[in-house]
């Protein structure tokens, strides 16, 4: 994750919030366009 951070990804927990410690599951994406892409299809699928 640190490594995708350092170069300019988006990660976070599958709901879109940001990630802890205990998370369980991510999304990590190129970019903030990508992220929210891959966010809109993970609501649609719930």
């Amino acid at each position: 994750m640190a490594v995708c951070r350092a170069v300019g990804c988006v990660v976070t927990r599958i709901d879109g919030t940001p990630l802890a410690e205990t998370s369980r599951g991510l999304v990590a994406a190129a970019d903030a366009e990508t992220h929210e892409l891959l966010m809109s299809v993970i609501r649609d699928l719930r």
